[in-house]
């Protein structure tokens, strides 16, 4: 059950992601980087984890997979909201972005 969330999560955000970096500008090159880099990182990991899941069992790797992702989430959502107030305070007082 927590496998197929988590997976089902990662798709929902893959899925938009290559349109969103289209929309604020980037060429398709970078998109390809991205979702390529996404890929490799999904991927490499899997013989630390595999190894994990056989010794502790695939539910408490997949449910620590989850808080990293729900971690990274909040984390991307820390760093915008920073970046949004950094503008709209240069904004305000005048300085450039």
């Amino acid at each position: 059950m927590v496998l197929g969330r988590t997976n089902l999560v990662m798709v929902a955000i893959m899925a938009v992601a290559p349109v969103h970096l289209m929309a604020h500008g980037n060429d398709l090159g970078f998109v390809g980087l991205a979702v390529s880099v996404h890929v490799l990182a999904m991927f490499a990991p899997s013989p630390v984890t595999g190894r994990l899941a056989d010794r502790l069992g695939p539910a408490p790797v997949a449910a620590a997979g989850a808080v990293l992702l729900i971690l990274a989430g909040s984390l991307v959502g820390v760093v915008i909201l920073t970046g949004a107030r950094r503008r709209t305070w240069r904004r305000r007082h005048g300085a450039e972005c």
